[in-house]
């Protein structure tokens, strides 16, 4: 993806980049990336959900088993999508998830040592804000790319 186009004017999707993390549906593999991620969201907020209302049993363990295979879904869904960027859309989005993995263990770990020394328990569902924090990186270095 070049992110000049012959007027000088930046190509680069950045309302796509801030609302969901990737180059938009138009892009190569996007409209896959979209159906998966989709897929993984209900499959997550369907075992929250689950979780919630459910007290024991087999279905509060099928609940608990869909939130680790909608992230599972997510991670293979976007390393398939990243392999059909070119270069450049690569890098941007690997610098965005080396950001977020430090961040989602920055989050993790804060939880944890929170709770270890006070007692206090947060939820861990806290660690979705690195995904936010994703699309405002992939914004900010898809700008120094102009």
């Amino acid at each position: 993806m070049n992110p000049n186009d012959s007027s000088g004017k930046s190509e680069w999707p950045y309302t796509s980049f801030l609302l969901f993390g990737f180059f938009g549906s138009d892009s190569p593999g996007g409209k896959t990336l979209m159906k998966y991620t989709s897929l993984a969201l209900a499959l997550f907020v369907i075992g929250a959900f689950g979780i919630s209302i459910f007290s024991g049993g087999i279905f509060l363990y099928i609940s608990s088993l869909l939130i680790p295979v909608s992230i599972l879904i997510l991670i293979w869904s976007n390393s398939e999508y990243i392999k059909g960027l070119d270069t450049l859309s690569q890098l941007i989005q690997l610098k965005a998830f080396a950001f977020s993995y430090g961040a989602a263990m920055f989050i993790g770990f804060t939880i944890y040592a929170v709770y270890a020394s006070t007692g206090f328990f947060i939820s861990p569902v806290w660690l979705v804000l690195a995904e936010p924090l994703r699309g405002l990186v992939l914004y900010m270095v898809a700008k120094e790319y102009e």
